[in-house]
């Protein structure tokens, strides 16, 4: 009896072996069913972001570009009269000029880039909501010049002074160029929880618009993406500008406002600076009423919601969804955040513990999401 136990005890560990190895195998295959659905996932998520950065980044020059070339015509169109009387003008006696001035004009000019600007409330504004349309216009520098208007100095905690330098340092690792920066600094227009006058911030960007040749300004919504008082008065006074180049709202709203400003710079002289004032304006104001009005294209960052403001590269996909048959509505997208990081670290005194998580997990340090202005039917 005690033999043939042994015998059974001895087959059942013979047969068991090749089991334990056919269980390791078994394991192995589980192992690979799960990882490669999700290797497949993985793959495909990646093919996707990456196809709607460059679909994104086409459709977004494209608009701007076309944009410009209407720009162009319509301003060929308006002085394409005044051009004619001139050319009666000069045709006698200017013979062999007539060509040296031809050739100057069909050489490329620096006037021939798109001009756009970027108009934020507070210095760090730039790098933590619009990096990835910075990084966008940047690799195009022969087509697109990027200006940037800032309308205060950031000067809530008394480090105006060293946001303003920060500012500059960022400008220059955004590709933006220190040059191209403008910086306010104005009582009426400093870093709070207040409301700005949207008067006084329509005149300045009109101002910059004229000043820098701007043809379309990227800003906030009426949100201001974090609801911040400052961000929405920038909104507000651009929205302003915007009605009044299309004659929905009054030209000057905010004359007192600079004429009191301009007496305390200047003090006895200011009425007699205001008086001559007066005539320039009504000089400018009988031209503009002789000659169109220059309509600037304005784009407004959408806001979301704090799920999918804190989805990171995944909302890439949402905001591929959202623009769907929306000719107004355009994307910018970046990958990665290592140029938010680079630009904030140029923002030192304000890149704490809780802009790093920012940095890391906003949706807008990979896509901006932009709807055009556009008159209600």
């Amino acid at each position: 009896m005690e033999r043939i136990q042994r015998r059974l005890a001895r087959h059942s560990r013979v047969a068991a072996s090749p089991a334990s190895g056919f269980s390791g195998m078994q394991s192995v295959a589980d192992l690979l069913l799960v990882l490669v659905p999700l290797f497949s996932v993985a793959v495909s998520l990646l093919s996707t972001l990456l196809h709607a950065q460059v679909s994104h980044s086409k459709r977004f020059l494209r608009v701007l570009l076309n944009a410009r070339a209407e720009d162009a015509s319509d301003a060929a169109e308006i002085k394409q009269p005044k051009a004619a009387e001139g050319n009666k003008e000069r045709r006698a006696g200017e013979g062999g000029r007539g060509d040296v001035c031809a050739e100057k004009d069909d050489a490329p000019a620096e006037n021939d880039k798109h001009r756009v600007a970027l108009v934020v409330a507070h210095p760090d504004d730039e790098v933590m909501f619009y990096s990835p349309t910075l990084s966008l216009l940047r690799d195009f520098p022969e087509r697109v010049e990027v200006f940037l208007l800032c309308l205060s100095t950031g000067n809530a905690d008394g480090r105006g002074p060293v946001r303003a330098k920060e500012i500059l340092a960022a400008a220059d690792v955004l590709s933006v160029g220190r040059e191209r920066v403008t910086l306010v600094d104005e009582t009426t227009l400093q870093d709070g929880w207040q409301t700005w006058p949207a008067e006084r911030v329509a005149d300045l960007v009109a101002e910059f618009v004229a000043d820098k040749d701007i043809s379309t300004i990227f800003t906030f919504d009426a949100s201001g993406v974090s609801s911040h008082p400052n961000h929405i008065s920038v909104y507000d006074g651009v929205r302003l500008l915007w009605d009044r180049q299309r004659g929905r709202a009054p030209a000057q709203k905010s004359e007192a406002i600079r004429a009191s400003s301009q007496k305390e710079e200047n003090g006895e002289q200011g009425a007699t600076k205001r008086t001559r004032r007066k005539h320039t304006a009504a000089e400018d104001a009988k031209e503009a009423a002789e000659t169109p009005r220059r309509q600037t294209e304005v784009y407004v960052l959408r806001s979301h919601g704090l799920l999918r403001k804190y989805s990171g590269v995944l909302d890439v996909v949402a905001a591929t969804m959202e623009c769907r048959n929306l000719p107004n509505r355009i994307v910018a997208v970046k990958l990665t955040p290592f140029l938010s990081i680079r630009g904030m670290c140029a923002h030192w005194s304000q890149f704490v513990w809780f802009r790093w998580f920012f940095v890391f997990f906003s949706s807008y340090t990979y896509a901006n999401v932009f709807d055009k202005l556009v008159a209600a039917e």
